[in-house]
C-alpha cells in the first residue's frame, strides 16, 4: 500500500515537471511581439491621443497590437502579453500606457 501511494507521487511529480517545463518553452517561443512597457513617454504639455501616437507606443513597446482605453467606458479585462493598452481622460487627453 505505502508503495502504491509512493510510487503515484512520483509520477504525478513527474508529469507536472514535464508539463510546467513545456509550457515554459512554449511561452518563451512566442517573444514575437511581446509588450514591453519599461521604457519612458514625458510630454511638457498634455497630448491628445491620434493614431500617429498609439502607433509610435505601439512601436516603441514592441506590442504587435495597441488599444485605446478612454475614461467612461467599459473594457474587457483579458490580459494579453503582446498588446499595449494606452488611457486617455474623457477629453482624450494622453493619460498613462501599461501592457495587457
Amino acid at each position: 500500500m505505502f508503495k502504491k501511494i509512493v510510487l503515484k507521487n512520483a509520477v504525478l511529480a513527474v508529469l507536472m515537471t514535464v508539463g510546467i517545463a513545456a509550457f515554459e518553452a512554449s511561452a518563451s517561443e512566442g517573444e514575437t511581439g511581446r509588450c514591453n512597457d519599461n521604457f519612458a513617454f514625458d510630454t511638457l504639455a498634455p497630448i491628445m491621443v491620434t493614431p500617429a501616437l498609439l502607433e509610435e507606443l505601439r512601436v516603441m513597446s514592441g506590442a504587435a497590437y495597441v488599444r485605446h482605453e478612454q475614461d467612461g467606458y467599459v473594457y474587457t479585462a483579458d490580459h494579453r502579453h503582446d498588446r499595449l493598452k494606452v488611457t486617455s481622460d474623457i477629453d482624450n487627453r494622453f493619460s498613462h500606457f501599461k501592457c495587457g
